[in-house]
């Protein structure tokens, strides 16, 4: 209301005071009319056609040799590449200059150094992952897909090495693209033969459920090459026969067994170990 009426008495007063003007101060007399003269008409400025500078050709990667990542066993199948696959793809890139993979190598160092923080930040989802929470997935069980989505979720690292290095300046465009097909090249290698293995299956969804695990598994590479360097570190440090046993392991059977065996520590013990 006080609002209300506050701006009522200034537009009343607002109007009395153009009244009271109107009223006191006598109009102007009108100005003569002069006639009105065009100005000139000038021609319009036309610009003048220069050719159109050539479009460089596109980039495209599949025209430029180079050495696959992976081979082919006698049986026909895949033999996959050592360590994680985007950095054997960026290590095998003709496209970068020599000066160039010094540096590289040293962010790759600390892309490891990363992963290995965000597994210590998140040692039971990363002994889920150790323990082949990823093999479970199957899209007949919804359950599965979503608590394979938390535990990528928990141990996420955001963009890949190949994206990582291209943000930072390091990769060229091409560079960054080479690198892109190589991996591609694998990854397309590998679910072919997925394909061909699982595609006549009288499973339900056995096709799709093989793709998706190996493509979260693709994913989550970096972490579980991580997740393998703090456990073995972790299992030093408990010292006992059977972290001795499976220090011996190598590859998915030291992972399995070294999460089964880091699964039933404390909370505080693990805090303890996994450094």
């Amino acid at each position: 209301m006080r609002t209300s009426a506050a701006l009522a008495v200034v537009l009343a007063a607002g109007v009395s005071a153009s009244a009271v003007a109107q009223m006191v101060t006598p109009a102007p007399p009108p100005k003569p009319e002069e006639e009105y003269t065009p100005p000139p008409q000038r021609e319009p400025v036309r610009p003048v056609a220069r050719p159109a500078a050539p479009a460089e050709p596109a980039f495209d990667p599949p025209t430029v040799e180079f050495e696959p990542i992976f081979t082919t066993g006698d049986d026909g199948m895949i033999v996959h590449p050592e360590g994680a696959v985007e950095y054997a793809a960026i290590r095998n890139n003709p496209l970068i200059d020599d000066d160039v993979r010094f540096l590289i190598d040293e962010l790759l160092i600390e892309r490891d150094a990363k992963a290995e923080a965000v597994v210590i930040g998140s040692p039971r989802e990363a002994i889920e992952l150790g323990l082949g929470i990823v093999e479970t997935m199957d899209f007949g069980d919804r359950t599965t897909v979503e608590n394979i989505a938390r535990v990528a979720q928990e141990l996420q690292m955001g963009g890949g090495a190949i994206a990582d290095l291209a943000n930072q300046g390091v990769l060229t465009d091409q560079a960054r693209a080479m690198s892109v097909h190589i991996w591609q090249t694998y990854n397309q290698a590998a679910t072919a033969e997925l394909t061909a293995r699982f595609e006549g299956s009288e499973e339900p969804n056995a096709l799709l459920n093989a793709q998706s695990r190996y493509l979260m598994g693709a994913s989550m590479q970096e972490i579980d090459l991580a997740f393998d360097r703090v456990a073995r570190r972790a299992l030093e440090r408990l010292d006992n026969p059977e972290a001795a046993e499976a220090l011996s392991l190598e590859g998915v059977e030291f992972r399995r067994a070294a999460a089964a065996i880091l699964d039933r520590l404390s909370d505080e013990r693990l805090e303890e170990v996994f450094k």
